[in-house]
């Protein structure tokens, strides 16, 4: 991420999938992508509590999300491909705690994959493995001391 452009993307990942015209794979992907609404809820809870909230995605851009929602749940949003770095590079996360303010180690960072959540704990910040929403929230709810409504 932040390397490659996306037309170079979509070429070299459609050959690695097989694909004769890899044109369009970006926006195929993120074709059937849904925000699911209790992290969402979670999100606006947290924010609305006063907590500082931020994004790190790797990702190509931001025009495949919904800007406006981004601006209403996060303080900051780190896109690895205007930064020039992906996690689990340490800088991504230093650059998020940095954005936002904070010390790496007052940060819970929350991601589906364990090299990521491992990233973020190399610099100092608590991570959440997300598997799903039920579990991720009532952890969120552990560790800020929030009584979180938003459910699964």
């Amino acid at each position: 991420m932040g390397a490659l452009s996306e037309d170079e993307f979509e070429e070299k990942f459609g050959r690695r999938l097989g694909l004769k015209d890899p044109e369009g794979l970006i926006d195929s992907m993120f074709a059937g992508m849904e925000p699911d609404q209790a992290m969402v809820d979670a999100c606006r809870e947290i924010r609305a509590a006063g907590v500082l909230t931020g994004l790190v995605s790797n990702s190509w851009s931001t025009d495949h999300y919904d800007r406006k929602l981004l601006a209403e749940l996060f303080d900051v949003a780190v896109i690895s491909a205007e930064v020039h770095m992906h996690k689990p590079q340490p800088e991504i996360y230093r650059l998020a705690a940095e954005r936002l303010g904070v010390k790496t180690e007052e940060c819970v960072f929350v991601d589906d994959l364990q090299e990521n959540c491992e990233g973020a704990e190399a610099v100092g910040m608590t991570a959440v493995r997300h598997r799903n929403a039920a579990e991720t929230i009532a952890r969120l709810r552990e560790l800020t001391g929030l009584e979180l409504t938003a459910s699964a």
